[in-house]
């Protein structure tokens, strides 16, 4: 995996005005070096080196008076789009979509990191000798994979709700926003696609605790797409439609956890697209650690799993939402 490749930002506030008891601010004029876009505009981004005016706004929390925006400096894995590219958008990194977006109010910076999620993700066909559900336990009950002990199995319910513009601009530009709850936590996640090689799939990845700021974190980077409008962060925490985003599909997902070594995290999922599918799809994900994103090892843990199903597993190169939107589409 290539070196992490800095994407410098630069911010001028032009008018801060706390006359009206919050902060409101300008237009900020923001440059940006590195792969950017025109701001504003919901079509694919890639232009480079162009000045952008951007404004995004959250509702506010009471209890937190007039506390600002932030603005953040993103440092995305550089890496190219090795093999088939997942559609047009791959290579596209989280700070192209943030396009220099500036949310209102911003009067001081943050920096953060993304991570990059790198996985294989198999589907189990229903004709598997003894079924999906069988192989899950198989799988859940042995104790190496291609020589790395499996650490214990945890089962885990899952609800994602996705997010998009009513003409689709976050699909389109290869981004899936998600909001999971699981445990008792509620989590926000943005992710991009970058590169997609059969069942092997790189995305960008932010991920927090769903609260304001982390909503605030989001929206700054999909302004460019989503276009202007307030986002009411209690819509959107209960999956309702907020401003300019609404809810468009719902997933739940009974998923068996288990460590592969130190190098990377099996997941059995049993997913569910309530009113779009009679029957569940069964998946095996397969994600790196953090820092040990060597296609070789994922390819290798790819060959055992084939094994232990006798050879029935098929590479899924679709995400969750893509296989969702594509049910939509049957309607």
């Amino acid at each position: 995996m290539s070196s992490e490749m800095a994407v410098q930002f630069f911010a001028r506030r032009t008018d801060c005005d706390e006359t009206t008891g919050g902060k409101h601010l300008s237009p900020l004029r923001t440059e940006q070096r590195g792969t950017l876009s025109n701001a504003g505009q919901r079509r694919p981004l890639g232009g480079r080196g162009r000045r952008v005016h951007l404004r995004a706004s959250v509702d506010r929390d009471p209890h937190r008076g007039a506390e600002p925006l932030r603005r953040s400096e993103m440092a995305p894995a550089g890496m190219s789009a090795a093999g088939r590219a997942g559609g047009s958008h791959a290579g596209r990194s989280l700070a192209d979509l943030a396009g220099g977006g500036v949310g209102a109010g911003t009067c001081s910076q943050s920096g953060k990191v993304t991570t990059l999620e790198v996985e294989i993700k198999l589907a189990v066909p229903p004709t598997v000798p003894g079924g999906p559900g069988a192989l899950f336990e198989r799988l859940a009950a042995q104790e190496t994979l291609a020589g790395f002990p499996l650490g214990a199995a945890q089962r885990v319910a899952l609800r994602d709700t996705y997010f998009d513009t009513d003409d689709g601009a976050l699909a389109g530009a290869g981004a899936c926003l998600r909001v999971r709850r699981e445990d008792g936590r509620t989590l926000i996640t943005l992710k991009v696609t970058q590169a997609r090689e059969d069942a092997l799939t790189r995305r960008e990845e932010y991920e927090a605790p769903l609260d304001l700021a982390s909503l605030r974190e989001v929206v700054e980077r999909i302004r460019p797409l989503i276009g202007p409008g307030t986002v009411p962060f209690a819509a959107f925490a209960a999956g309702r439609p907020a401003g300019p985003l609404e809810p468009v599909l719902d997933v739940r997902t009974e998923r068996i956890v288990r460590t592969v070594g130190n190098v990377a995290t099996l997941s059995l999922d049993r997913v569910l697209y309530p009113g779009l599918a009679p029957e569940p799809y069964y998946d095996i994900e397969v994600e790196a650690a953090p820092g040990l994103a060597d296609p070789a090892v994922l390819r290798a843990l790819e060959a055992a799993l084939t094994a232990a199903a006798d050879g029935h597993l098929r590479p899924e190169g679709r995400s969750k939402l893509e296989r969702g939107l594509a049910l939509l589409r049957r309607r």
